[in-house]
C-alpha cells in the first residue's frame, strides 16, 4: 500500500539522506571538539565556512568563532588594497625609488630587480597565504567529524546561489590576483607605466589591467562557467573555464590589433596563464570541498523525488545515484504511476512511495527541490507537462532522465523540431584531428620522459636484478587496438615465473573479482616489488609501449587474452576500438577493488565518450588515485 504524502514528512531535527551524528552530539550543531580538526587548526577556533549560521535543534542559532571564509576575505580585501596602493603611491617615496618608470615600458626587467621590490614580496605572499589557506578549509572539512545538517528552506533551496557567489568571489580575487600582478612584475611598482593611443593620447596600464579584470569576469559568466547544473561534475565546468578565458584572450588580442595598441607582449603572456591556471586550480579545491560537503554531510545536493513510470525505472536511476555520490542529487522518495507496485528492491531502500500524482505535494512535504522523471515512455506526455506547470519557477526543478546511460553529456544535444524535443547523440570518432592531437601528446611525453626517468630507470633495473633473481624487466602478452596481441613491458615487481604460481594460489584470493585475480598480500611480489606497486612506479616502462604506438597514455586497461573469452560480443566490437592506456578511468576508480561489471563499464564509457579534455582529467586524477593507493595490489 503506498504511503501517503503526509508519511513523507520529515522532522527539522534529522534529514533522510544525512549520516548519524556522532555520540553525544546533537543533530544539526558543528563539532567543536578539537579531536575533529587537524592537530593546530583547533587551538586557533578556525572553522571551513560560517557565511550562514547554524539553527541547531534546540533551536538557537550557532556561529563558528573564527570561520576561515571570513579570513579568505580579509586576505582578499588585503590584496586589492596592495593592487590600489601601487597604483596610487606617491613616486616621492623611497619604498618605491628603485622602480620608478617614466615613459612607455615595453621590455622586461632584471629578475634581480624584481625580488628587491616589497610590493612583489606582498604580492607573491597573499596569493600563497590564500592558497595555503584554501588547503587548509579543505583539510578542516575533510577531518571533521560526521555532522547531521539540519534540513531548512535555506538549505535546501539557496544553495546554489551561496555557491555561486563564493565561485564569483574566489574568480574575482584570482582575476585581480593575476592581472595586476603581472603589472607590477613587468613594469614595476609604482605602477605608472603608460601605453600611447594611435591618436597620441596616453594611457596608463592601470586602465588596461581594469579592463581586462572586467572583462574577463564577464567572459566567464557569459560561458556559463558558474552555472549551477555543471558543479561538481564531469569536465564542463573546466571546459567553459578554458572557452570563457580563452574567448576573451583572443578579443584582448583583436582589439589591440584593430586599436593599434603596443601592449607589452610579456605582460599578457603572464596575466593570462597565472589567471586561468588560479581559476582552474580554485575550481579544484571548491570541487573537492563540494564533494566533501556531499558525500559525507548531504549537503549541497538536489534533494530530489524520484517520478517513475516502474520500479525498473526508478531502480536504475537510483543505482547510477548510488555509483556516482558526488553527482550532487539525493532521492528522498519514489513516485509511481499508477498501477505500479513497488519492487522488492525498492521496499529494501526505505523510500517513502507514493503516487506520482501527489509527487509535487511530497516534494514539498520533504522540502526536496527537484522532480526526476524516468521511464517516462510509462507516463502520458500531458501528466508530464502538468507537473512542470505546478513547480515554482527557479526554486524547484523538472529534470528528464533518458533512457541512454552511459553517454556523456557534451555528446547530447537538444533539438526542438515541430514539438518534439529530439536528443542528438554524437557517435564517437576514432580518426581525425582529435585522434592526431592524442597521438602528438603520447609520442611528446612519451619521449620526454624516457629522458627525463632513463636515469632512474637504470637505477631500479639494477636494484630489481639485485634484490631477487631473475630479470629486471617483466613483459607480457595483452590484447590491444582491433584485438591484436602486443608485448608490455613493465618493472618486475614478483617473484621469476610468477605467472605459474597462479593455479596454487586460487584459494587465497583475496582482492579482485572472479576474472581478475588478485591478492592483496600476494606472497610472489617482492620486497622492492610491493614499494614499486604502492607507487605504480613498475608501470612507468610502458612508456616505451606509448612510443612505439602499442599503447596510450590514457585509455582502457590492456586485458589478457584470458580475460577477452569473458567478453559479449557487442563489449568486444567497441572494447578495441581505441588503443589501450597506461591509466584511465579503471586505474582512478578502484582498480582491483572494482568487480568485473563495473570494469568493463568504465572501459565502455571511456570508449564511447573519449576526448582529450577528459584524458587531462584523467591524467589529473591519476595522481591522486597513486597518493590515495586505492586498489593497488
Amino acid at each position: 500500500m503506498p504511503a501517503s504524502p503526509k508519511d513523507c514528512d520529515v522532522k527539522t531535527e534529522q534529514s533522510d539522506d544525512a549520516r548519524p551524528a556522532p555520540a553525544g552530539q546533537a543533530a544539526g550543531q558543528r563539532v567543536e571538539s578539537a579531536e575533529a580538526l587537524p592537530e593546530g587548526l583547533a587551538a586557533l577556533g578556525l572553522t571551513p565556512d560560517g557565511l550562514l549560521p547554524v539553527v541547531a535543534a534546540d533551536g538557537k542559532v550557532r556561529q563558528p568563532g573564527v570561520p576561515i571564509a571570513q579570513i579568505y576575505y580579509v586576505l582578499a580585501s588585503l590584496l586589492c588594497l596592495v593592487m590600489v596602493g601601487a597604483m596610487t603611491v606617491p613616486d616621492r617615496l623611497p619604498f618605491f625609488k628603485s622602480s620608478k618608470f617614466t615613459g612607455l615600458a615595453h621590455t622586461a626587467r632584471p629578475f634581480r630587480q624584481v625580488l628587491t621590490e616589497p610590493v612583489i614580496w606582498v604580492w607573491a605572499g597573499l596569493g600563497l597565504a590564500v592558497l595555503v589557506l584554501s588547503i587548509l578549509a579543505l583539510a578542516v572539512v575533510r577531518h571533521r567529524a560526521w555532522v547531521n545538517p539540519v534540513v531548512t528552506p535555506l538549505a535546501a533551496f539557496s544553495w546554489r546561489r551561496v555557491y555561486s557567489v563564493r565561485l564569483w568571489l574566489t574568480d574575482l580575487l584570482v582575476v585581480l590576483w593575476a592581472v595586476w600582478g603581472a603589472q607590477m612584475i613587468w613594469f614595476g611598482a609604482p605602477m605608472k607605466a603608460t601605453i600611447a593611443l594611435a591618436n597620441g593620447a596616453v594611457i596608463s596600464y592601470s586602465w588596461i589591467s581594469l579592463t581586462i579584470v572586467l572583462g574577463w569576469m564577464i567572459a566567464l559568466g557569459a560561458s556559463g562557467a558558474r552555472a549551477p547544473l555543471v558543479y561538481g561534475e564531469g569536465t564542463t565546468e573546466y571546459g567553459r573555464v578554458l572557452a570563457g578565458s580563452f574567448f576573451w584572450a583572443g578579443l584582448v588580442a583583436i582589439a589591440a590589433t584593430m586599436l593599434k595598441l603596443d601592449m607589452a607582449r610579456g605582460y599578457v603572456l603572464l596575466a593570462f596563464p597565472l589567471g586561468l591556471l588560479g581559476i582552474l586550480s580554485s575550481r579544484k579545491l571548491w570541487r573537492a570541498w563540494l564533494v566533501v560537503k556531499r558525500t559525507r554531510q548531504g549537503l549541497y545536493t538536489q534533494r530530489a523525488v524520484v517520478v517513475a513510470g516502474s520500479s525498473e525505472g526508478a531502480e536504475r536511476v537510483l543505482a547510477e545515484f548510488d555509483r556516482a555520490p558526488t553527482s550532487g542529487y539525493t532521492a528522498l522518495a519514489i513516485a509511481l504511476a499508477e498501477g505500479t507496485t513497488a519492487s522488492t528492491e525498492l521496499v529494501v531502500r526505505g523510500l517513502p512511495v507514493v503516487p506520482a500524482a501527489d509527487a509535487v505535494e511530497a516534494m514539498r512535504a520533504l522540502m526536496a527541490d527537484s522532480l526526476i522523471v524516468v521511464d517516462s515512455p510509462h507516463l502520458e506526455s500531458a501528466f508530464v507537462r502538468g507537473l512542470s506547470w505546478e513547480l515554482r519557477p527557479r526554486s524547484e526543478h523538472l529534470v528528464v532522465a533518458p533512457d541512454m546511460l552511459d553517454v556523456a553529456g557534451p555528446r547530447v544535444a537538444m533539438r526542438p523540431v515541430a514539438g518534439l524535443n529530439l536528443l542528438h547523440v554524437d557517435l564517437p570518432v576514432f580518426s581525425g584531428g582529435r585522434a592526431f592531437i592524442k597521438r602528438t601528446i603520447d609520442v611528446t611525453v612519451s619521449i620526454l620522459g624516457l629522458i627525463v626517468l632513463s636515469l632512474p630507470f637504470a637505477i631500479l633495473a639494477i636494484l630489481v636484478k639485485a634484490t631477487s633473481a631473475g630479470p629486471a624487466m617483466y613483459h607480457q602478452t595483452r590484447v590491444g587496438l582491433h584485438g591484436t596481441d602486443f608485448v608490455m613491458w613493465k618493472f618486475r615487481s614478483m617473484v621469476a615465473g610468477a605467472d605459474r604460481q597462479v593455479s596454487g594460489l586460487e584459494d587465497h584470493r583475496t582482492a579482485g573479482n572472479e576474472v581478475l585475480f588478485k591478492i592483496k598480500d600476494d606472497p610472489r611480489v617482492t620486497r622492492l616489488g610491493r614499494w614499486m606497486r604502492r607507487w605504480s612506479i613498475d608501470e612507468l616502462p610502458q612508456l616505451i609501449n606509448v612510443l612505439s604506438g602499442t599503447m596510450s597514455l590514457v585509455g582502457p586497461r590492456p586485458p589478457l587474452r584470458s580475460e577477452v573469452q569473458h567478453y559479449t560480443e557487442e563489449q568486444m566490437d567497441r572494447r578495441f576500438l581505441v588503443k589501450p592506456g597506461i591509466t584511465g578511468l579503471w586505474q582512478v576508480s578502484g582498480r582491483s577493488d572494482l568487480s568485473w561489471e563495473d570494469s568493463i563499464r568504465l572501459d565502455l564509457y571511456y570508449v564511447e565518450n573519449w576526448s582529450i579534455l577528459i584524458d587531462v582529467q584523467l591524467l589529473f586524477r591519476t595522481i591522486r588515485a597513486v597518493f590515495h593507493n586505492d586498489g593497488a595490489y
